[in-house]
């Protein structure tokens, strides 16, 4: 008998929100995560199916799905912000990435504050591309979440949040189009 999509998450230590959601789907991790409605879930185990798998080909997509999560906040930087460049591939100036991380506690407002957090990660992640980098990429899609939040009226936080939650989770699946093959092991 094969083990439910809930038992594998909870054996691999996702939280108990993750393992409660996985309950409520029917069938496979395949049909879990083509159903999972937040992107900081799907990174969060793409990142564990990474390094169960030791499989470096993952990495990549991680990265690319992170930079598209990140460049969702992009509305919440004033114009002209030096944030939004760090997000092009090739701009991997460590300068660049640490004032940006510095800024982000001066940062006109929390959105944009939270953003530039987001965009760091991104920035850092690429320039090395190692495990401890990559394994706060988990954090993009909660860091604008939060910043979609303080950007709206108190009556929509939580839904301009739950929109970039869910808007996050496709952009995952669109470079990771299947659960890492690790996390059923």
């Amino acid at each position: 008998m094969s083990r439910s999509t809930s038992a594998i998450l909870e054996a691999l230590g996702a939280s108990r929100d993750v393992v409660a959601y996985a309950a409520t789907i029917e069938g496979d991790l395949d049909a879990f995560w083509a159903a999972c409605p937040r992107g900081d879930w799907l990174l969060a185990l793409a990142l564990r199916g990474l390094s169960l798998a030791d499989d470096e080909a993952l990495a990549p997509p991680i990265v690319e799905a992170s930079a598209a999560i990140a460049a969702l906040g992009l509305v919440y930087l004033p114009d002209g912000d030096e944030g939004a460049p760090l997000l092009e591939a090739g701009a991997l100036d460590d300068e660049r990435i640490a004032a940006l991380e510095a800024s982000a506690d001066a940062a006109p407002d929390p959105a944009s504050a939270l953003v530039r957090r987001a965009i760091a990660l991104v920035a850092r992640a690429r320039s090395g591309l190692d495990r401890e980098r990559l394994e706060d990429l988990a954090m993009v899609p909660s860091l604008v979440a939060q910043a979609a939040a303080f950007d709206a009226a108190d009556c929509a936080m939580h839904t301009a949040a739950s929109f970039v939650l869910r808007k996050s989770a496709l952009l995952v699946r669109e470079r990771i189009p299947a659960p890492p093959r690790a996390l059923a092991r």
